[in-house]
């Protein structure tokens, strides 16, 4: 199966949901150099925050969006890492950014992700 890149992917989450975040990185980096997609840039994302690897976890999140431009999911991951690193200048461009991106299909999903930003810009304002 080392040549399915479904069979990787599937396996590469797995080992993230359950902790093994080297190990999960490996298989999923193996999954992409087979068929490199959305979905997959957001797995190595998730697992290079979690192995505290910021700059690579931003790389990834960004390769998402120019994927799929359309998505929030990326640019707010990649602005909850600035925000958890301290960089409060990038954290407010990204919130900013979300606050003003485009909408294509609406959704409540879509207007808490604005809601989240806006209260995010409050607090990095001291307006909260």
């Amino acid at each position: 199966m080392k040549t399915n890149p479904y069979f990787l992917f599937n396996y590469a989450s797995i080992l993230y949901h359950n902790g093994m975040y080297d190990y999960g990185y490996i298989i999923a980096k193996e999954s992409k150099s087979l068929w490199s997609n959305y979905d997959t840039e957001i797995l190595l994302g998730n697992i290079e925050f979690e192995r505290k690897n910021h700059k690579k976890a931003i790389m990834h999140y960004m390769t998402a969006s120019n994927m799929c431009p359309a998505k929030f999911y990326p640019l707010v991951q990649v602005q909850q890492i600035y925000k958890n690193i301290g960089d409060s200048i990038s954290a407010q461009e990204f919130a900013t950014q979300i606050i003003y991106k485009p909408v294509k299909v609406k959704s409540r999903k879509v207007e808490q992700i604005k809601e989240l930003m806006r209260y995010e810009l409050k607090i990095i304002n001291n307006e909260i």
